[in-house]
Order: structure tokens, then C-alpha cells, then sequence
């Protein structure tokens, strides 16, 4: 009994051609650049875990308190907010303008994550000056 091989028709040929042409220039290289994405995730997933050290509000209240005191200011009001991941400390007081420069100076030497939200200043010590600080436990 013999086995008669039948020609491949070009049509054929041609479907073969496109599908090794799919197989080798975009199947492959996505495949391998997809795995080193993947790594990379990977990488930076790990490395934001190693950061993710949470911050003590308390202990920066009982610091930016302990500033105030040092400074002794005329402070009229002052509210806490603490949520999940930030605090808010907002602070009514008559100073002046120096006064004012070294508060915040000494604020951004001993907590440096300690940004300002807003600040109505007054001029002079007869007026009320309110700002409002910010802290955010970073992820």
C-alpha cells in the first residue's frame, strides 16, 4: 500500500507563513516583555511594603504641642483631627510676624512631613492669625 503525499496548496502556505510570522514577531517578544513588567511590579510592590511605615499622630501632636509651649504663644484655639491616614491642626493665635517666622521655622526643622493647608496672617498682635497644618501618612 502506498501513501500518496498531496501538495500543499498556496493558500496553505501562505496560513502557515502568517501564523509563524504571528508566533515569532508578536507572541514571543510580548510574552518575554510582559514578564519583565511583571518583575517590576513585582520589585516595586516589595520595595512599597519596606516603606510602608506608618506614621504615629499622637506623637506628632504631642511634639508640635510641645513647640508651642516652647514658644509661648497666645494661642486663642486649637483643634485635632485625626482620620486614617492624615491630621489636621489648626491653630488661632495674636502674634507677630516674628513670632510667626520662628513657629514655622522650628515646626519644619523638628517635623519636616508638617505642611501648611492655609493661613490667614494679620499684621500686627492685635489681630488674630488662624493656619492649618497637615500631615498625611504616606503610601
Amino acid at each position: 500500500m502506498k501513501i500518496k503525499m498531496q501538495s500543499i496548496k498556496n493558500s496553505e502556505l501562505f496560513i502557515m507563513f502568517i501564523l509563524l510570522a504571528n508566533l515569532l514577531i508578536i507572541t514571543i517578544p510580548y510574552s518575554i516583555k510582559n514578564i519583565k513588567i511583571r518583575q517590576q511590579i513585582n520589585n516595586v510592590q516589595i520595595l512599597e511594603t519596606k516603606n510602608n511605615e506608618s506614621i504615629d499622630f499622637y506623637k506628632i501632636y504631642k511634639d508640635f504641642n510641645d513647640i508651642l509651649n516652647k514658644l509661648d504663644l497666645n494661642i486663642t484655639y486649637k483643634n485635632s483631627t485625626i482620620s486614617q491616614n492624615s491630621m489636621t491642626i489648626n491653630i488661632k493665635f495674636h502674634s507677630n510676624i516674628n513670632m510667626l517666622t520662628n513657629l514655622l521655622a522650628y515646626i519644619h526643622k523638628n517635623i519636616p512631613n508638617m505642611s501648611i493647608i492655609s493661613a490667614n496672617i494679620e499684621n500686627d498682635t492685635k489681630g488674630e492669625s488662624e493656619i492649618t497644618f497637615y500631615i498625611e501618612n504616606q503610601h
